[in-house]
């Protein structure tokens, strides 16, 4: 179980080596493996008593972000301001504000943040000041005084008439009138943020001083807001202009000359091709936010459909190997509607702010959680894709406890409400008086302080806590999420499944010998599929039809309730009952109708079937049988049950106990089962019933199937609930004509089996010796670590990557290749490594390959998959070290996927 004060139980990968002056110059491409967490400082902890968040709160929950694995802190505004728009209204740009502290307290919340490795990220906004700053009230005065051109003013306000306006619920003109200065000022944004006059150098030079005065802190890097509204010119948009994309070089060379490793991260609320140019030639912007793929995942989850997600990643273009996407699904603002058509906006309304209280602007101001009516397993799922996708993912303030927000209150503040961090008074955030803190606390039954808060789930193991915590380690153990390409797989016309390939530039495919192309994106293309003219398993509570069965020897014995062939007079499915291809891919409206018409289709074209006939299958004996003799016949009904399915294979139905799906190409033990449990056999119906006994007493979370059993899994993954069918049979007959699928591929060995006291000593001595080797690969690869991820080019990665193969082998791999696994087919300098250590808390090898799987759908799926360029690499499960079965040249890979489940396979050569 887990142990709350066990600091080690989910130590994060990176190391935590103190952020330094130079550490950034010698690690450029940080922010590539970074996790971004953004907050809200007076929304975090308060130590001072006067219901807001302030710095030294902030500092001293530090080793929870760490825990959380978080690399790097991206804060909201925290500078002097009359708080109109939460803080990006500035009215000074070099002073803290009161609530938060002061400047001391911000130099020493970055020295403990940058001690325990995490980077910090600040805000820089440069479109608009507070009319309450200095500059502005000296402007107004008059037309002949220094900062009089510091603001944008005009006689005409039908100057610029063909801009948009951003706040259109509360902005009725991007022009309003001064009554001192008697012009107007110009604003994109609200009334009381006036833009600063970039064609002014005065105002250019001010803003690089500024960026300046917080670079010499330490901080490393800006944010920087609203960067596309920077300049004006009349007959255009003002937006992304030419001068805009000047300035943000002139800015970039800047910071690399005076401080370099430090990094700009771009707000540009645009398209992905207008987005990708603030990457300029590399020389502008090394991150940018990603905005269209956001509503593009909420839509294909209630639409059931991969198509939005597939065509907006399409419609990604290259971008320079030194610059990076930032992906998020939720943060401070509304969910943004604006790069979608009118037509999805309503239906995104209709789904997902039903409540008018629900929506601001051309978007939805809903957290993660109430977004999805709290519904984990739909959540687990956008992470995943978050963690999965190319960028680097944000994780927003109390979404990873799953807090909910409060629509009553004004604006946006719905979703910027306290932490919560127990179920003590003001929710453990503050000791002030309750009608004292900034905004109120979320109370309601479902995500109230009282039960949703970080006491609470950090003593569930099972927590959605705990969960992301386990997401982000694993992700951090492997480089391609961070530095890798997106191929998409070629997916049959189950659009509800999504599959890509995660590899690095480098990585060769085995049927080419070839590196994918450098884009972010390959096409995707359709498979075939057989329009189901041989029926597979059905799931009792669904109608979806899941993959036939093409391994019976392979099947889960104790979960077929019944057997099913169909009969002479039985008429497959029509090919017109499936969702059609030539179906319009990208409108809402026709996938939600196609789905609902093909599911009644699909329900009323499949006939009752009679069974098997009973006498050709044994019966299997019940374990609680007292006959001590009876273990030979249940290997020998066992045997014969399994010849018996082999020869009706293409056409046996099982028909699950569970409702849950289980892979039919997949055979899963137990948690109670032990290496050395699984390779004896049973000797008498007494062990047995021990066993089954043993095994339900074994767990207090007996429903759950928990690999940490599984020999090779990785120690510290142990008792994670990884996204597999639950409901598995505690206990299964061992024999040899059933082959267990496991972690470990000698896990069955003679040696492990041994039952002697000399053998018990060899087996101790055996492990020592492998945990001394695995802490030797953890040391020894430090530094290739390091080294990999700053490589700045494809060339130097190449060769960074060749040198740590070398220096990463373990010692002691074994000489028989059944044994040991090469990632790579086309580099003999490539590492093997043996299965046992596929799950170390090492970089990954330099050719990994990760497969990811999703279902879109709220039923069970099938998938298959045309893998046939990776023929003979096993699907490695990541969360558990299970091996599933051999990708084949001649058949797809063959899935089942629970209701909104997924995989993540590293693909190895076994």
């Amino acid at each position: 179980m887990y142990h709350p004060d066990n600091e080690e139980e989910f130590e994060p990968l990176t190391e935590s080596v103190p952020i330094g002056p130079d550490t950034n110059r010698l690690d450029p491409l940080w922010y590539k493996r970074a996790i971004l967490y953004e907050v809200h400082v007076r929304a975090f902890f308060d130590t001072n008593k006067d219901g807001k968040g302030d710095f030294q709160g902030l500092a001293e929950k530090i080793p929870y972000l760490k825990k959380l694995g978080v690399t790097c802190l991206w804060l909201l505004p925290f500078f002097d301001s009359p708080l109109r728009d939460d803080g990006y209204d500035v009215r000074d740009y070099r002073k803290v504000h009161p609530d938060f502290g002061t400047i001391e307290d911000f130099k020493w919340f970055v020295k403990v943040a940058h001690e325990h490795g995490i980077r910090v990220l600040i805000e820089l906004i440069m479109n608009h000041s507070s009319d309450q700053h200095k500059w502005f009230q000296e402007s107004r005065k008059g037309r002949d005084n220094p900062y009089s051109d510091y603001y944008v003013w005009s006689d005409d306000p039908n100057k610029y008439k063909g801009t948009r306006i951003i706040f259109c619920d509360t902005e009725k003109s991007n022009w309003t009138y001064d009554p001192i200065r008697k012009q107007y000022y110009w604003h994109r944004f609200f009334s009381h943020q006036p833009d600063l006059n970039y064609d002014n150098p005065a105002v250019v030079a001010e803003m690089m001083d500024i960026a300046r005065f917080w670079l010499d802190i330490g901080i490393d890097g800006f944010r920087a807001d609203a960067i596309p509204y920077l300049y004006e010119r009349e007959g255009t948009s003002n937006e992304n202009l030419p001068e805009t994309h000047e300035f943000c070089k002139h800015l970039r060379r800047f910071m690399e000359k005076e401080y370099p490793g430090t990094v700009l991260l771009s707000e540009a609320n645009m398209m992905p091709k207008d987005a990708a140019a603030y990457f300029g030639n590399g020389d502008e912007f090394q991150m940018s936010f990603h905005f269209p793929i956001m509503p593009r995942l909420f839509m294909c989850l209630r639409a059931e459909c991969r198509d939005k997600l597939v065509d907006i990643m399409e419609q990604t273009p290259d971008i320079p190997l030194s610059c990076q996407w930032v992906m998020f699904l939720r943060n401070h603002d509304e969910l943004t509607l604006e790069m979608v058509t009118d037509e999805e906006r309503e239906w995104m309304w209709g789904k997902y702010a039903y409540d008018r209280r629900m929506r601001c602007n051309l978007g939805i101001r809903r957290r993660l959680f109430p977004l999805v009516e709290n519904h984990r397993i739909e959540v687990e799922l956008l992470n995943a894709l978050l963690f999965s996708l190319p960028g680097t993912p944000v994780i927003y303030y109390g979404d990873e406890i799953g807090m909910g927000d409060n629509i009553y209150l004004g604006d946006r503040n719905g979703v910027r409400t306290p932490m919560q961090w127990s179920c003590d008074r003001n929710a453990g955030f503050s000791r002030a008086d309750t009608h004292a803190l900034y905004l109120p606390l979320v109370s309601d039954p479902v995500y109230g302080y009282q039960s949703v808060n970080v006491e609470a789930q950090e003593r569930s193991f099972y927590s959605i806590l705990n969960w992301m915590r386990k997401m982000i380690r694993i992700r951090q153990k492997h480089l391609v999420f961070s530095m890798g390409s997106l191929v998409f797989c070629k997916h049959p016309k189950n659009r509800a499944v999504l599959a890509y390939l995660r590899m690095l530039p480098t990585t060769p495919v085995p049927s080419t010998s070839t590196a994918p192309n450098a884009s972010i994106v390959a096409p995707i293309s359709a498979l075939p599929i057989d329009n189901f003219s041989q029926f597979g398993p059905t799931i009792t509570s669904t109608i979806t039809s899941l993959p036939e069965i093409r391994r019976a020897s392979q099947l889960n014995l104790k979960d077929l309730v019944s057997l099913r062939t169909p009969s002479a007079s039985t008429t497959p499915v029509a090919s017109s009952s499936l969702p059609s291809s030539s179906a319009t891919p990208h409108s809402v409206s026709s996938v939600s109708s196609i789905s609902s018409a093909s599911s009644a289709s699909s329900a009323s074209s499949i006939p009752p079937v009679p069974p098997v006939n009973a006498a050709s299958i044994p019966s299997i004996p019940s374990s609680s049988s007292s006959s001590s003799s009876s273990s030979a016949p249940i290997d020998q009904n066992c045997a014969a049950v399994l010849e018996s399915l082999s020869s009706a294979a293409m056409t046996a139905i099982p028909v699950p106990l569970s409702s849950h799906a289980i892979p039919a190409d997949q055979f899963l033990i137990s948690a109670s089962v032990s290496s050395d449990d699984a390779a004896a056999p049973s000797s008498s119906s007494s062990s047995s019933s021990s066993s089954s006994s043993s095994s339900s007493s074994s767990s207090d979370y007996s429903g759950y199937t928990d690999y940490s059993a599984y020999p090779g899994a990785d120690a510290e993954l142990a008792g994670f609930v990884s996204p597999m069918p639950r409901n598995v049979p505690p206990t299964l007959p061992a024999t040899d004509d059933i082959p267990i699928v496991c972690g470990d591929d000698d896990a069955l060995s003679d040696e492990e089996n041994e039952e002697s006291e000399e053998g018990g000593m060899k087996k101790r001595d055996k492990q020592e010796k492998k945990e001394a080797e695995q802490q030797a690969i953890k040391e020894t690869t430090a530094a290739n670590f390091t080294r990999r991820a700053s490589a700045q080019s494809l060339s130097e990665l190449q060769s960074v990557l060749h040198q740590s193969s070398k220096t990463t082998a373990q010692p002691t791999a074994p000489a028989s290749s059944s044994s040991s696994s090469s990632y790579s087919s086309s580099s003999s300098s490539s590492s093997s490594f043996s299965s046992s250590s596929s799950s170390l808390d090492l970089p990954s090898p330099d050719d990994e390959v990760i497969l990811c799987v999703y279902n879109f759908a709220s039923t069970a799926q099938p998938a298959e998959l045309d893998l046939h360029e990776w023929a003979g690499y096993t699907p490695v499960e990541l969360f558990g070290g299970v091996h599933f079965q051999k990708i084949s040249a001649d058949a797809p890979m063959i899935l089942t996927l629970q209701p909104y489940g997924f995989f993540w396979f590293m693909l190895k050569k076994i």
